[in-house]
This record gives C-alpha cells, structure tokens and sequence, in this order.
C-alpha cells in the first residue's frame, strides 16, 4: 500500500522524490544494433547523409584508385606546390601525339576525352569529400586539349598555348567564374576550364596568325 507507484512511463522513488526510467529491454525476435567490427568501422563513417555515395571509396576500393589515378594526371595533381601546372603537362604529351593525326579524328578525340573527364572529375569530387579538389587536374588536361585543338603541334604553339592557358585559367575572366560557382559536381569542375581553354585558344590562334614561325592552324 505505501510502497513505490508504478506508472505506464516511470517508476517514483518514495525515499528520494526522484523519477527514474526503467531500462528498456529488447523484445524476443527484435533486431539489436551490434558494435561494428574493425572492417566495418570505414563504412560505418563514410556512409552519411551528407555524401551517400562516398561509401563506394569503401566498397570498391580498386574502381577508387584507378578514378583518383586519372582524375589526378597519374598523380601529378598530388604535387603540392602549383598541381594544376604540372597536370597540364599530360595535357601537352596528349597534344603532341593527337595533333599529329588528322582533324577529323583529332577533334572527336578531344571531345571525347573532355567528356570523359567530367564524370572522372565529379567521382573525384566524392572520394576526396571536398569541392574542386586542387589535386582534380583531369580539368587542366582538358582545358589545355580545347586551347590547341586548332593549331598543329610546335614548340611555340607549345609553350604558347601553356602560358596563355594557364593565365586564363588561373584569372578566370567571365563567364569562367561564374560557371566555376554555378555549377555543381564534374561538370563546373570542367566547364570552367574549357571555357578558359577556348580564351587560350583565340589568342593562340591570333599569335600563330602574326608570326607564323610559331605554329600553323590546322587548315593551313
């Protein structure tokens, strides 16, 4: 009669005053949730709400490698000091071994290869977690292929095509930075810099134009 009141919802303590919750017990046939193991710790963390598909850096680790292996120039982009320099210099050994071909396999070739970066550069995206990562120079590559697109390989066009589109793209004029905002994922990602490639590619065009010793267009 004057012992402790159970309630539906908490059980009182006569001697202290206080309300205490019973502990809930798992019913017969209920799923209890287990302690990962050291193997499913990496999954557990990866798998947020935030980036759902970054779970694929955990499940297929190989596909992972090989995405960051292209996407970053074949590690070039992992050099510290001014990566997407030194990423486009894959961009100058393609573009040497590409402008010698002809214009009509020349040309879908690149398009090919900056449509393929655009998918490279967003599954990039995910495994590095971070927005445009500095060591995604699979944009670089392209952007450097859309500049000299139109002018055959020489060591003038070379270089020039080198300063003229870094310096674009590093200034970044308009709409270059707007689109870099914009657009999210693999696609600004590449845009930007294709657009950058196309301002690189008039004023190389107009160089070769003034002193041809510097390299010949395409249909010439």
């Amino acid at each position: 009669m004057y012992g402790p009141t159970l309630t539906k919802s908490r059980n009182i303590d006569r001697f202290h005053g206080c309300q205490t919750v019973p502990c809930a017990r798992p019913r017969h046939g209920s799923k209890t949730l287990e302690r990962p193991g050291k193997g499913d710790r990496g999954a557990a963390f990866f798998s947020s709400r935030k980036d759902p598909d970054i779970t694929a850096r955990v499940t297929w680790p190989d596909t992972g490698r090989l995405v960051l292996f292209l996407a970053s120039g074949a590690g070039l982009g992992y050099i510290p000091l001014a990566p997407g320099t030194f990423g486009t210099l894959v961009g100058v050994l393609l573009y040497l071994g590409l402008g010698r071909l002809p214009l009509w396999v020349h040309l879908p070739a690149v398009v090919l290869l900056t449509l393929a970066a655009i998918p490279l550069a967003g599954r990039a995206e995910t495994l590095f977690d971070q927005k445009d990562d500095g060591r995604i120079v699979v944009d670089e590559i392209a952007g450097f292929l859309v500049t000299t697109v139109l002018v055959r390989p020489a060591w003038g066009s070379v270089i020039l095509g080198f300063i003229f589109f870094r310096f674009f793209d590093i200034l970044k004029p308009w709409p270059v930075r707007g689109i870099d905002r914009k657009w999210a994922g693999g696609l600004g990602v590449v845009l930007d810099d294709v657009v950058a490639g196309m301002y690189a590619g008039l004023c190389l065009l107009l160089a070769v134009g003034l002193w041809p010793g510097l390299g010949q267009a395409v249909w010439k």
